[in-house]
């Protein structure tokens, strides 16, 4: 692109980091991060999202939260895609009642839980010492009518088997 003198913009630096994102290349998005910034692109909201996805999945939960405040200080407002990003990165850091009030401050800012978020959060808590946690989280999930996906039974039968309640399993 730059041999051509296409200069990228902040699209086309987050197509980058989603492409590495996906393609189990952690390092090098953060490193196509570092070059944006040199080059003085601003990172935009999608940007900050797939970073907290990225770090996410390489267990570097607290880089997660470095983004997440650089993005609000930055102005920008998280979504549900950042927000849930977020709240898995947590839970696979085990770190569920962190994952727990990302979740909270994320309906205290608007944002409405999706089925995938409601996973994400059944998901941190399922792989903490916090299974019962997990049944909560589902009640209320149901209650705001929002339907599990399969990841989400997934890991309520997780949960239950921890709790040694596998009749509650099979209730949901």
């Amino acid at each position: 692109m730059l041999w051509q003198g296409v200069v990228p913009d902040v699209f086309s630096y987050n197509a980058l980091i989603g492409a590495c994102d996906r393609g189990q290349m952690p390092e090098e998005a953060l490193k196509v991060f570092d070059v944006m910034r040199c080059r003085g692109v601003a990172p935009n909201m999608f940007t900050y999202s797939a970073l907290i996805s990225v770090c996410g999945k390489t267990n570097q939960h607290e880089k997660a939260f470095e983004f997440f405040q650089a993005m609000q200080r930055q102005g920008l407002q998280p979504n549900l895609i950042t927000y849930t990003a977020l709240i898995s990165a947590c839970g696979k850091s085990k770190q569920p009642d962190r994952a727990l009030a990302v979740f909270q401050a994320m309906q205290r800012h608007g944002v409405m839980p999706n089925a995938i978020t409601y996973s994400a959060l059944i998901n941190a808590t399922e792989r903490s010492d916090q299974p019962q946690k997990s049944l909560e989280v589902f009640d209320q999930m149901m209650l705001q009518g929002v339907l599990p996906e399969l990841s989400t039974y997934n890991s309520l039968i997780r949960a239950c088997a921890k709790c040694k309640m596998p009749e509650k399993a099979m209730q949901k």
